[in-house]
Protein backbone atom coordinates (compact mmCIF):
# COMPACT_ATOMS: atom_id res chain seq x y z
CA UNK A 1 0.00 0.00 0.00
CA UNK A 2 1.52 3.66 -1.00
CA UNK A 3 2.60 5.39 2.02
CA UNK A 4 1.40 9.10 3.29
CA UNK A 5 4.10 11.46 2.56
CA UNK A 6 4.88 14.05 5.30
CA UNK A 7 7.75 17.02 5.35
CA UNK A 8 8.51 19.65 7.19
CA UNK A 9 11.60 22.28 7.15
CA UNK A 10 15.11 22.54 8.89
CA UNK A 11 15.29 25.30 11.07
CA UNK A 12 15.74 28.69 9.84
CA UNK A 13 15.82 32.33 10.66
CA UNK A 14 14.90 32.64 14.33
CA UNK A 15 14.15 29.05 14.73
CA UNK A 16 16.79 27.03 15.64
CA UNK A 17 14.69 24.34 16.15
CA UNK A 18 11.72 23.92 13.80
CA UNK A 19 8.44 22.68 15.17
CA UNK A 20 7.31 21.24 11.68
CA UNK A 21 10.56 18.98 11.14
CA UNK A 22 10.16 17.75 14.30
CA UNK A 23 6.93 16.80 13.45
CA UNK A 24 6.73 15.32 10.54
CA UNK A 25 9.98 12.97 11.83
CA UNK A 26 7.81 12.04 15.11
CA UNK A 27 4.83 10.84 12.55
CA UNK A 28 7.62 9.04 10.18
CA UNK A 29 7.44 6.43 12.76
CA UNK A 30 3.75 5.63 12.09
CA UNK A 31 3.47 2.65 10.08
CA UNK A 32 2.30 3.58 6.35
CA UNK A 33 3.83 6.97 6.74
CA UNK A 34 7.26 8.21 5.00
CA UNK A 35 8.54 11.68 6.71
CA UNK A 36 11.33 13.60 5.00
CA UNK A 37 13.15 17.13 6.50
CA UNK A 38 13.33 19.78 3.14
CA UNK A 39 15.59 22.54 3.20
CA UNK A 40 14.96 25.55 3.45
CA UNK A 41 16.46 26.96 -0.14
CA UNK A 42 14.41 27.86 -2.91
CA UNK A 43 17.09 26.32 -5.32
CA UNK A 44 17.44 22.89 -3.60
CA UNK A 45 13.87 21.95 -1.95
CA UNK A 46 12.22 21.03 -5.26
CA UNK A 47 15.37 18.87 -6.04
CA UNK A 48 14.43 16.89 -2.86
CA UNK A 49 10.57 17.24 -2.87
CA UNK A 50 10.52 15.64 -6.56
CA UNK A 51 11.87 12.16 -6.30
CA UNK A 52 9.52 12.10 -3.22
CA UNK A 53 6.39 12.95 -5.37
CA UNK A 54 7.77 10.28 -7.86
CA UNK A 55 7.50 7.75 -5.35
CA UNK A 56 3.87 7.74 -5.58
CA UNK A 57 2.39 8.70 -2.15
CA UNK A 58 -1.00 8.49 -2.01
CA UNK A 59 -1.31 11.85 0.05
CA UNK A 60 1.31 14.52 0.67
CA UNK A 61 0.87 16.73 3.52
CA UNK A 62 3.72 19.09 3.97
CA UNK A 63 4.06 21.29 7.59
CA UNK A 64 5.70 24.28 8.32
CA UNK A 65 6.04 26.68 11.10
CA UNK A 66 4.22 29.73 11.94
CA UNK A 67 3.84 31.90 15.33
CA UNK A 68 0.26 31.63 15.83
CA UNK A 69 -1.04 29.56 18.52
CA UNK A 70 -3.15 27.26 16.20
CA UNK A 71 -2.55 24.56 13.59
CA UNK A 72 -3.68 26.56 10.20
CA UNK A 73 -4.64 24.41 7.48
CA UNK A 74 -4.16 26.61 4.40
CA UNK A 75 -6.50 25.93 1.84
CA UNK A 76 -4.76 28.07 -1.11
CA UNK A 77 -1.29 28.06 -3.10
CA UNK A 78 -0.57 31.17 -5.00
CA UNK A 79 1.62 31.09 -7.94
CA UNK A 80 3.83 34.01 -6.07
CA UNK A 81 6.76 34.37 -3.95
CA UNK A 82 6.02 37.56 -2.26
CA UNK A 83 9.17 37.56 0.74
CA UNK A 84 11.95 39.36 0.24
CA UNK A 85 13.63 37.24 3.03
CA UNK A 86 16.27 35.09 2.05
CA UNK A 87 16.53 31.41 2.42
CA UNK A 88 19.53 29.69 4.58
CA UNK A 89 21.56 30.04 1.29
CA UNK A 90 21.03 33.70 1.44
CA UNK A 91 19.37 33.69 -1.94
CA UNK A 92 15.92 35.83 -2.02
CA UNK A 93 14.49 34.72 -5.74
CA UNK A 94 14.44 37.76 -8.52
CA UNK A 95 11.81 35.99 -9.63
CA UNK A 96 8.45 36.39 -8.83
CA UNK A 97 6.22 33.47 -9.65
CA UNK A 98 6.72 29.64 -8.21
CA UNK A 99 5.78 28.37 -11.71
CA UNK A 100 6.06 31.10 -14.48
CA UNK A 101 3.20 30.33 -17.14
CA UNK A 102 0.82 28.08 -14.37
CA UNK A 103 -2.26 28.86 -12.87
CA UNK A 104 -2.78 31.86 -10.29
CA UNK A 105 -3.61 29.57 -7.89
CA UNK A 106 -4.03 25.45 -6.51
CA UNK A 107 -6.49 24.72 -3.93
CA UNK A 108 -5.56 21.87 -1.25
CA UNK A 109 -7.04 18.61 -2.19
CA UNK A 110 -6.39 17.41 1.58
CA UNK A 111 -9.89 16.75 3.20
CA UNK A 112 -9.73 20.17 5.14
CA UNK A 113 -12.58 19.92 6.82
CA UNK A 114 -12.37 16.62 8.49
CA UNK A 115 -8.67 17.38 8.99
CA UNK A 116 -10.08 20.54 10.94
CA UNK A 117 -12.35 18.52 13.07
CA UNK A 118 -9.84 15.86 13.92
CA UNK A 119 -7.59 18.29 15.32
CA UNK A 120 -10.96 20.11 17.47
CA UNK A 121 -10.88 16.37 19.09
CA UNK A 122 -7.71 16.22 19.67
CA UNK A 123 -8.02 19.88 21.85
CA UNK A 124 -5.99 21.92 19.66
CA UNK A 125 -7.16 25.32 18.14
CA UNK A 126 -7.11 25.04 14.32
CA UNK A 127 -8.07 28.25 11.92
CA UNK A 128 -8.35 27.67 8.12
CA UNK A 129 -6.12 30.15 5.79
CA UNK A 130 -6.54 30.84 2.51
CA UNK A 131 -2.62 32.86 2.19
CA UNK A 132 0.30 30.13 2.52
CA UNK A 133 2.30 33.17 2.81
CA UNK A 134 5.06 34.13 0.54
CA UNK A 135 8.09 32.24 1.99
CA UNK A 136 9.21 28.53 1.02
CA UNK A 137 5.70 27.07 2.34
CA UNK A 138 3.69 28.81 -0.08
CA UNK A 139 6.22 28.25 -2.51
CA UNK A 140 6.43 24.28 -1.70
CA UNK A 141 3.06 23.67 -1.53
CA UNK A 142 2.54 25.29 -4.90
CA UNK A 143 5.21 23.59 -6.56
CA UNK A 144 4.12 20.21 -5.45
CA UNK A 145 0.49 20.52 -6.58
CA UNK A 146 2.03 22.27 -10.09
CA UNK A 147 4.15 19.00 -10.00
CA UNK A 148 1.47 16.33 -8.93
CA UNK A 149 -1.55 18.07 -11.77
CA UNK A 150 0.21 17.72 -15.29
CA UNK A 151 0.87 14.21 -14.07
CA UNK A 152 -2.21 13.05 -13.27
CA UNK A 153 -1.72 12.25 -9.94
CA UNK A 154 -4.71 12.80 -7.95
CA UNK A 155 -3.50 12.60 -4.68
CA UNK A 156 -4.60 14.78 -1.52
CA UNK A 157 -1.99 16.89 -0.98
CA UNK A 158 -1.96 20.44 0.61
CA UNK A 159 0.27 22.56 3.21
CA UNK A 160 -0.95 22.76 6.89
CA UNK A 161 0.76 25.45 9.36
CA UNK A 162 1.89 23.91 12.88
CA UNK A 163 2.57 26.56 15.87
CA UNK A 164 5.87 27.25 18.01
CA UNK A 165 6.33 24.21 20.81
CA UNK A 166 5.48 27.38 23.32
CA UNK A 167 2.14 27.84 21.93
CA UNK A 168 1.49 23.86 22.12
CA UNK A 169 3.71 21.09 23.14
CA UNK A 170 5.27 18.67 21.00
CA UNK A 171 3.45 16.04 21.80
CA UNK A 172 -0.07 17.03 21.23
CA UNK A 173 1.30 18.23 18.25
CA UNK A 174 2.31 14.97 16.81
CA UNK A 175 -0.76 13.19 18.57
CA UNK A 176 -3.24 15.70 16.77
CA UNK A 177 -1.42 15.41 13.07
CA UNK A 178 -1.65 12.05 13.55
CA UNK A 179 -5.24 12.16 14.19
CA UNK A 180 -5.31 14.39 11.10
CA UNK A 181 -3.31 11.76 8.84
CA UNK A 182 -6.30 8.84 9.75
CA UNK A 183 -8.54 11.18 7.77
CA UNK A 184 -6.59 10.23 4.84
CA UNK A 185 -7.58 6.70 5.17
Amino acid sequence: MPHVLVTGFEPFADHAVNPSAVVAEALGGTPGVAAHVLPVAYGGVMGRLEPLLAGGPRAVVMLGVHHGPEVRLERVARNTIAADTADNLGVVPRQRRVAPGGPSEYASTLPLDAMGAALAGAGVAVSFSDDAGGYLCNYVFYAARHWLEPRGRRVPCGFVHVPTFDHVDEPTQVEALRRCLETLD
